[in-house]
């Protein structure tokens, strides 16, 4: 009985040691956090416009007379 006590203790001892140290970096688990969070992504509207294109032509005519 007196070795079940040793080894509750002993257990009882390892828990807490386990609970109470922590081996994680905190400023990497903030900054893990803050990279994980999502940014909202700009709305890109694109306007296509038709513009007519007229393209004038000149018709020059020249004659000569017939004598």
């Amino acid at each position: 009985m007196r070795h079940l006590t040793y080894v509750f203790l002993a257990g009882l001892m390892t828990l807490v040691l386990a609970c109470g140290v922590s081996t994680e970096d905190i400023d990497a688990t903030v900054e893990a956090r803050i990279a994980s969070i999502p940014t909202p992504t700009p709305l890109i509207v694109i306007v296509e416009e038709e513009k007519e294109v007229v393209k004038e032509v000149k018709v020059v005519v020249t004659a000569t007379p017939i004598p």
